[in-house]
Order: structure tokens, then C-alpha cells, then sequence
């Protein structure tokens, strides 16, 4: 009974004794940059900074491919109709064919948003 006792407590010294090892030390440095856009920063990279994170600068809709058309329907009987997202224009329909970001304009950096004024005024 006595070296019993003796092994469990033994046991729990060495695992006193290894928890201040086990604590995860947090990092003091911000993770993200504060003057960074914040769309471009979430969704984009940094060599990317400022264009638009749907179709990365090109203008185009990525849905149409630009040609502002679609085919749908099924794989016996399909149709061609003017895209959704672009309304048959071929322009990005997030940056408005553009290629900026559309929460920065291009810039990457970040722009505070105006709130409402009260009252309507």
C-alpha cells in the first residue's frame, strides 16, 4: 500500500513539475496589420494588395468569362442567357470593372467607413 502512495505521488510531482513547460506562451507582436485594407488583407496576399479579390485584378466576370453571357440549363437541353452577376456587361460585377478592391479603391490600405448621419440630415 505504502509503494503505491509513493509511485502515485512521485507521478504527480513530475507532472507538476512539466505543466509550466506545457503553457502556451502567447506572441505579443498583432496579428494582422492595422493600416492594411481589410478585405484585401483577409482575402488577398500582400503582392495583391488593392485589386479585387474576385477577379484579381482583371476586370472580368468570373462567372461569364467577360462575355456577359451564360449556358444554362441541362446537359440535354441548354440555352443561353445573360449572365446574373455581371447583367450581360463582362464587368466584374464586385469592383464594377474596375480591378480595385472596392473597400480600399486600389489603395490596400485601410479607409475607416463614414457612418450615417443621424436623422437623416
Amino acid at each position: 500500500m505504502l509503494k503505491n502512495r509513493s509511485i502515485i505521488f512521485i507521478t504527480l510531482c513530475a507532472c507538476m513539475a512539466m505543466l509550466p513547460a506545457c503553457v502556451k506562451k502567447q506572441d505579443p507582436s498583432p496579428r494582422y496589420d492595422a493600416d492594411a485594407c481589410l478585405l484585401c488583407s483577409h482575402w488577398g496576399h500582400a503582392e495583391d494588395a488593392g485589386k479585387c479579390f474576385i477577379c484579381k485584378g482583371t476586370a472580368v466576370c468570373t462567372f461569364c468569362d467577360g462575355k456577359g453571357k451564360r449556358l444554362l440549363g441541362t446537359k440535354d437541353a441548354w440555352y443561353e442567357a445573360p449572365c446574373q452577376f455581371c447583367n450581360g456587361t463582362g464587368k466584374c460585377h464586385y469592383c464594377e470593372g474596375t480591378g480595385k478592391c472596392f473597400l480600399c479603391k486600389g489603395t490596400g490600405k485601410y479607409i475607416p467607413l463614414k457612418p450615417e448621419p443621424k436623422g437623416g440630415q
